[in-house]
């Protein structure tokens, strides 16, 4: 469920919302288009505000009606409004342009949104100027009871629908906003809205103001950022779908040609798992177009071929790809197991006895809980095979080493605080030595150059010393497993 909100409404010095403090906490922003409120001037500051967070930037044109803040009817030729909305649309996306990010949504404003919604005329006009714009941009109309007509009307255009439903309005019987000239017709108070949201995210329906509850099915929530609650709204509903496990991908420019998908702010393997098949599908269905892709705990970047596809247009495919609801990624492949075999000889675990002393456990308990748990991969780095597993046992966490090693040798596996990780090659590191695998890890001979891959599940096997030698492992020599100082070297 993704949280969407009314933005940059603002005009020259007069203000409106406080677009500041509920940006960071929403998914989507429907910007306005200089016809309803606004100006040239809020519309750039409220893009980069956006931007700034990762949120997706979507337009939100109107009537021409500033005076009355696009909440009167105007009577227009299906013409001359195909005409507005295109232009507001133009307007915003040359705003977005110019700050290297991209218009991704449509959401009509107030009068507009109300009468397209009870005017099929006035929708099909819609329809039909967003097809003549770009039909890759979803249009986002009201969640309702009888939505399947919607959606079968937007597919003769070839537009996608997102639909919203509301946690600070009330609702009639037939699913549709109670009119704003109506006693009840908005909330005014945290426990009304925090109530409907409630319903509308745990069980998918709402009450209406005479007390029926009807099913309706939304994509995403909608604040109004002029309300006096939006705030705490957008606050509540943020903390409300982390705690239901919510996932919403966020894109962002790194730089003309590199983005940045952020899919969490903490590591879980859930969504590990998500980012491991976003990696497959967009390899799968983008490939053409994409120069490189790295995934790593929470986010994917990935750069593109700027010759083939622009910015819009390839954001706008990325999401394609996935469903709205990343939570129902499914995975298109069983995960890889890995068995890893590893002696924990004090010979080779260079810092046991640091590990010891922090940990005040001995050193036959650390590799019993090392060894007895499942890791996961949750991003390959810092050289090339290098995987960062966890998580590791919060009994063995420890810090890196102060001062890192000059050289670490290779197939050493390392802790540091929840994680864990093995040296493919051998390089500089400030990891802390626990033991070491006879398995190459890098094998120019494999399909894959390395054992790893994202998502990966990995569990340690102890071997005996004599097994470790057999298998093709080194020793060090004595001044090397004496020392495990940062002057070791090959």
């Amino acid at each position: 469920m993704r949280i969407n909100c009314d933005m940059g409404e603002s005009f020259g010095l007069w203000q409106l919302g406080n677009d500041s403090a509920v940006m960071p906490a929403l998914d989507m922003a429907n910007i306005a288009c200089g016809m309803h409120a606004s100006d040239p001037s809020v519309m750039m500051k409220t893009v980069a505000l956006a931007k700034a967070h990762g949120v997706t930037i979507g337009a939100h044109p109107g009537y021409n009606d500033i005076q009355g803040f696009g909440r009167r009817d105007i009577s227009m030729d299906s013409d001359d409004l195909a005409a507005l909305f295109i232009y507001q649309l133009g307007a915003l996306e040359g705003v977005c342009q110019s700050q290297q990010t991209s218009l991704s949504y449509v959401k009509p404003h107030g009068a507009l949104y109300n009468a397209m919604m009870k005017n099929d005329a006035i929708l099909q006009t819609l329809l039909e100027a967003l097809k003549r714009y770009d039909a890759t941009l979803p249009l986002v109309i009201m969640a309702v009871p009888d939505h399947q007509r919607y959606v079968d009307m937007a597919k003769e255009y070839g537009i996608t629908l997102w639909f919203e439903a509301f946690v600070d309005r009330a609702y009639d019987e037939q699913g549709r906003l109670v009119p704003r000239n109506v006693p009840g017709s908005s909330h005014h108070s945290d426990e009304a809205i925090q109530k409907q949201a409630n319903q509308l995210i745990d069980e998918g329906c709402v009450t209406t103001l005479n007390g029926d509850i009807i099913k309706i099915h939304a994509d995403t929530l909608c604040i109004h950022g002029d309300g006096p609650f939006a705030v705490s709204t957008a606050e509540y509903l943020r903390k409300k779908i982390k705690i239901k496990g919510g996932v919403m991908m966020k894109i962002s420019a790194v730089n003309e040609s590199t983005l940045l998908l952020t899919f969490a702010d903490k590591v879980s393997p859930e969504v590990a798992d998500m980012i491991a098949e976003s990696v497959t599908l967009f390899t799968r269905e983008l490939g053409s177009l994409i120069v490189d892709i790295v995934p790593s705990y929470t986010s994917i970047l990935i750069t593109y071929d700027t010759s083939s596809v622009d910015l819009r247009r390839f954001m706008m495919q990325l999401r394609q790809c996935l469903p709205s609801d990343l939570q129902k990624i499914q995975s298109s492949k069983s995960t890889v197991e890995i068995e890893l075999p590893v002696y924990y000889g004090k010979e080779v675990s260079l810092d046991a006895d640091e590990i010891c002393e922090h940990t005040g456990l001995s050193f036959e308990e650390v590799v019993s809980i090392h060894s007895s748990q499942t890791y996961r991969v949750y991003a390959i780095g810092f050289a090339p095979g290098f995987a960062y597993l966890g998580n590791t046992d919060s009994r063995i966490h420890v810090p890196r080493k102060s001062t890192p090693r000059l050289m670490v040798p290779a197939g050493s596996l390392a802790i540091a605080e929840q994680q864990t990780a093995i040296y493919p090659k051998s390089s500089p590191g400030g990891w802390q030595i626990i033991g070491r695998t006879p398995v190459n890890l890098i094998d120019f001979n494999r399909k894959n150059l390395t054992l790893f891959e994202m998502g990966a599940k990995v569990t340690f096997v102890s071997i005996s010393r004599e097994t470790y030698i057999e298998m093709g492992g080194e020793l060090p020599c004595e001044s090397e497993s004496v020392r495990g100082t940062n002057d070791f070297t090959n």
